[in-house]
């Protein structure tokens, strides 16, 4: 029934009918009707027609918190339509989706490995999906947490920083290593300089001073690209970055803590998932990398300056020179 219904989803009501298996799919013996439900809405192809679905059936609402195996589904849906948005902004080849997320009582997601990836999404509807899963994040249900957490790293907005560094402390082993999975796949594209890639990403705490005198811990998003290039995103403005470099005249820095420079003032951060001697032999390794492959450059001009000549005299032999970067 819900293939038939996928296949008439020009109806507003094969796609209500849909929502309402779903929400009716709760219970001992019911997972077929929740899967044939969620693969349904999961290839439909108005994704913002299955947002309004969800928000009026309150199938993400605390209205269903009898109902969290449904709320679990919801989210597997929102992670599909969505998520592959941010694997093909990425370059992705098209393959299939990451291996399925274990479920309380079922080995496997509810979608078969074979799902393909959708095409892009708008950006405002990402931003919706987004939203909706986030307010899932501090669900009672363990699986409900997961598969939010999946799901929004699936989209992968620069946003997510903050919703998801505090997954890393729940109680579920599942749900920690899913967010920290997620904050190192988010998309950075949107800061990124023409032909740059980034190498090496991680979230850090900062200390911050108010005003009044108020001292807080600030989540940011410590960013290194292959140019070299390191930058620190606010969590808060996602959209604005500041270049830092390492304090080289900072060797005691306090254990745990980075020592950076930021717009002329020292920046001390916490790294959160990697270490920081591993931020410091990323950034040496990338700048020797680059140093070394300036130097190769040079040799190679120089090389040419000098056979040309060399060359331009031999009798019989005209051979034209130019510079090449390769």
């Amino acid at each position: 029934v819900c293939a038939a219904l996928h296949r008439l989803e020009c109806s507003a009501g094969s796609l209500a009918a849909l929502v309402a298996a779903l929400l009716r799919s709760s219970g001992d013996g019911l997972e077929p009707l929740q899967r044939g439900a969620v693969a349904a809405l999961s290839r439909w192809s108005d994704p913002a027609a299955v947002l309004a679905a969800f928000r009026q059936s309150s199938v993400l609402g605390r209205a269903t918190t009898r109902t969290p195996d449904v709320r679990a589904a919801a989210c597997e849906v929102l992670g599909h339509l969505f998520g592959a948005a941010s694997s093909a902004e990425h370059g992705g080849s098209g393959g299939p989706p990451p291996a399925p997320i274990s479920r309380s009582g079922s080995s496997s997601s509810l979608l078969w490995r074979s799902f393909s990836p959708r095409p892009p999404q708008a950006g405002a509807e990402r931003a919706a999906a987004h939203a909706m899963l986030a307010s899932l994040l501090g669900d009672a249900d363990e699986t409900v947490r997961l598969q939010a957490t999946a799901a929004i790293g699936k989209i992968a907005l620069p946003k997510a920083v903050s919703p998801l560094v505090p997954m890393l402390r729940d109680p579920a082993p599942g749900v920690v290593d899913e967010a920290r999975g997620a904050l190192l796949r988010l998309d950075w594209s949107g800061l990124l300089r023409p032909g740059e890639a980034v190498l090496l990403s991680g979230p850090c705490l900062r200390q911050t001073t108010s005003l009044v005198g108020h001292v807080s811990m600030q989540t940011s998003m410590l960013v290194l690209c292959d140019s070299g290039r390191l930058f620190c995103v606010d969590a808060k403005e996602p959209l604005a970055d500041t270049e830092v470099e390492l304090d080289q005249r900072s060797s005691a820095a306090a254990p745990g803590v980075l020592a950076l420079v930021g717009e002329g003032r020292p920046l001390p951060v916490q790294p959160v998932l990697q270490r920081p001697e591993e931020w410091v032999r990323a950034v040496h390794g990338r700048r020797r990398a680059a140093v070394s492959a300036e130097t190769r450059r040079r040799r190679a001009d120089s090389r040419l300056q000098q056979e040309a000549p060399a060359a331009a005299r031999s009798p019989g032999l005209q051979v034209g020179w130019r510079r090449s970067d390769g």
